[in-house]
């Protein structure tokens, strides 16, 4: 990622994405918030793209924000490019297409073929097995699995240890609770 990335987003999940990237060697260049200028790490925050001294820059932004809503909104916003963060430990195909902005966090599987759009949070120790597709702006919580063929839509947030079994399309902004075991077609809810 050239000379390194602007983490934007100063909560908890910025706090484990700036771990991967500090486990992975890539500097971190700013932390950029909308509503703090106090970082748990004891990071100085910068203004966010709300404010009138925001600077944009040239190093790409990885959207360190939880709530896939929000992600999506701060993606718009801030256009330009995204890096990717992926843990050392997480185990990604080579023939897995990641898309940009996405985090895979520790443990986490991505298998043959598996597609990850946009913005992503594949979080510890979730499983996307072959052949998958999963949508822009989705979450797939710890420890939840996503079977072979299976999809999911954008936006789409899969609760910790959820399950969607085989060929089962979720569609986009839908909540899966946690536990939860998808075994057929979910329709598309609202943003």
């Amino acid at each position: 990622m050239g000379s390194g990335v602007k983490i934007y987003g100063a909560g908890g999940h910025s706090l484990v994405v700036m771990e991967i990237l500090e486990q992975t060697a890539v500097p971190i260049v700013g932390v950029y918030d909308d509503g703090t200028n106090h970082h748990p790490d004891h990071h100085d925050v910068q203004p966010g793209i709300r404010s009138s001294t925001f600077d944009r820059g040239e190093a790409p932004f990885i959207i360190a924000v939880g709530r896939n809503a929000a992600r999506a909104e701060l993606a718009h916003l801030l256009g330009g490019t995204f890096g990717v963060a992926i843990h050392p430990s997480a185990i990604v195909s080579a023939t897995a297409r990641i898309g940009e902005g996405t985090v895979v966090m520790a443990g986490a599987i991505v298998q043959r073929n598996a597609q990850i759009g946009k913005h992503v949070i594949i979080n510890t120790g979730a499983v996307v097995d072959h052949d998958t597709v999963i949508g822009d702006f989705a979450h797939i919580s710890p420890n939840a699995t996503v079977c072979g063929h299976a999809e999911v839509g954008e936006g789409t947030f899969v609760g910790a240890g959820a399950s969607i079994i085989s060929n089962v399309k979720v569609g986009r902004w839908v909540t899966l609770q946690a536990g939860t075991v998808a075994l057929t077609d979910i329709a598309d809810a609202s943003p």
